[in-house]
């Protein structure tokens, strides 16, 4: 990570026009789908309204919910790979780490609406299912015997 912040270009920039949204954090203390949308809300016009200028992205690739949120920023890509750690520190073996600017997570909020709504359906549909499985007792068994019985 070092060698990058020393030869990418976007590091010439003031420390003081970027601030950093680390999402290596985030687990799933954000359980539904409403808590999930008021926190990136709030999230979105903290940083907006900060006036930084570039948003550096850091989060762990295998984690696809915040990577799917990051690519609706439009981030370009900095580095990938293990983080650097003092001794002793743990952390994820990887790491993903990018910026965007605040206008580009402003006006693209648009898509972060879309998905919670699109998430809340695909919720309800999960748990209307759920629902109606156990309600009807598990058909699968009981479809068993028939054609057990069409077969002898």
């Amino acid at each position: 990570m070092d060698r990058c912040k020393n030869t990418h270009e976007f590091f010439n920039n003031s420390p003081y026009e970027m601030m950093e949204v680390n999402a290596l954090w985030v687990g799933p203390a954000i359980k539904t789908v409403s808590m999930q949308l008021r926190f990136w809300t709030q999230l979105v016009l903290d940083i907006f309204l900060c006036r930084k200028r570039y948003l550096l992205l850091m989060s762990n690739p295998k984690n696809k919910a915040i990577q799917s949120i990051h690519r609706m920023t439009s981030p370009t890509s900095l580095y990938q790979g293990a983080p650097q750690l003092a001794g002793g520190q743990e952390s994820h073996r990887e790491i993903k780490v990018g910026y965007t600017t605040r206008w580009n997570l402003l006006l693209n909020y648009p898509l972060y609406l879309r998905e919670a709504v699109a998430r809340r359906r695909r919720v309800r549909e999960t748990l209307s299912a759920r629902r109606s499985q156990q309600k009807g007792g598990g058909l699968g068994s009981s479809a068993q015997p028939a054609a057990l019985s069409k077969a002898s």
